[in-house]
């Protein structure tokens, strides 16, 4: 079975060799081992805290196999996406330009830098490994907005996720070479290292305050502008399938689109209920319902894909979900009852 849960300590080296393996763009995940060992500390900081308010908290989650205790996955989400230092993407506008003296009027597409969402919380660190198939890129993605659920309070009203853009042969972006590389004269792949180990805002910020006209990019820009790359197309589609929207922005470095989620319209956050649980759900394949389940502890949090079924006001769970969820007869579990298809 497998289980979403907080990372610790001892999963350094097993996160490590899954950053390793994540396709370049998932720049939270890039960086050094010591890099990576303080995101793991700050995350365990803010799981152990007493939090009222919305603050710098960072948590990271990882998705283990309970049998072989391997992981398959690591995703995080930040309470604030621009503590600290804002958080930059660009926003589709339009300018007009006129004369009306010759008569002549257009319209023409601009992209503006901006920090618009600066204040909402992020979805980050997101990579399924090949051993988490579908079903475990479902529960790794949305449990962590059963966690916003379960703990609101730690939460901004509006989360969002920034989507890997297109890229090429050789990790090529069409859209930096466009517009980064003409800045800074640097490769996409060299770009996101230097975020990897600095943060975003080191280049992003230096990024042009003028806006940019979009008919003057490369062909080949303007065509991936707001286009998923593969890579992130099973997480793009989870996502957009729980509510999130994509809005007038995109991702600064590779052009990817930028979704919005508002919490109280997501599936995973407002259709998924609080029940007491109760150990004897059959456990056959044919039997009971597929649900998302998630104990509702902080640092103790933990969600697993499982067959349950509703009855007379309490869910019954298998003896194996519940063991996993570290669960008691008796105690409340949130559930959401997995999408067809799903």
């Amino acid at each position: 079975m497998l289980v979403f849960r907080p990372v610790t300590e001892q999963d350094l080296a097993a996160v490590h060799a899954l950053a390793a393996q994540s396709p370049v763009g998932v720049t939270s995940l890039q960086g050094s081992r010591a890099r990576l060992a303080e995101r793991i500390r700050q995350s365990e900081s803010a799981l152990s805290g007493d939090i009222r308010f919305r603050g710098e908290e960072r948590y990271l989650f990882v998705l283990e196999d309970s049998t072989s205790g391997e992981l398959a996955g690591v995703a995080g989400i930040d309470a604030s996406a621009g503590f600290g230092e804002p958080f930059y993407c660009f926003r589709n506008d339009t300018l007009s330009h006129s004369s009306a003296s010759l008569g002549l009027a257009n319209r023409v597409h601009v992209l503006t830098l901006c920090h618009d969402l600066s204040d909402a919380s992020l979805l980050t660190a997101f990579y399924a490994g090949p051993g988490a198939g579908r079903a475990g890129t479902e529960l790794l993605s949305l449990a962590r907005l059963m966690f916003v659920a379960c703990h609101p309070q730690r939460f901004a009203d509006t989360v969002v996720s920034t989507m890997l853009g297109v890229t090429e042969a050789d990790d090529v972006s069409p859209f930096w070479d466009s517009v980064g590389r003409v800045y800074f004269g640097i490769d996409y792949a060299e770009a996101e290292r230097i975020c990897g180990e600095h943060g975003r805002r080191a280049l992003a910020s230096q990024m042009p305050q003028q806006p940019i006209y979009v008919p003057l990019l490369s062909e080949s820009a303007q065509l991936v502008m707001g286009e998923v790359g593969e890579e992130a197309r099973v997480g793009y589609d989870i996502l957009y399938g729980d509510g999130f929207e994509v809005e007038d922005y995109i991702d600064a470095f590779d052009g990817g689109p930028v979704l919005l989620g508002r919490v109280s319209a997501l599936r995973s956050t407002a259709a998924s209920r609080t029940w007491p649980v109760a150990s004897g759900a059959p456990e056959a394949p044919e039997a009971g319902t597929e649900w998302l389940l998630a104990n509702t502890g902080t640092a103790t949090f933990r969600a697993v894909r499982a067959r349950a079924s509703l009855e007379a006001g309490m869910l019954r769970v298998g003896p194996a979900a519940m063991a996993a969820l570290q669960l008691g007869e008796g105690a409340w579990v949130r559930a959401l009852p997995c999408g067809e298809g799903q």
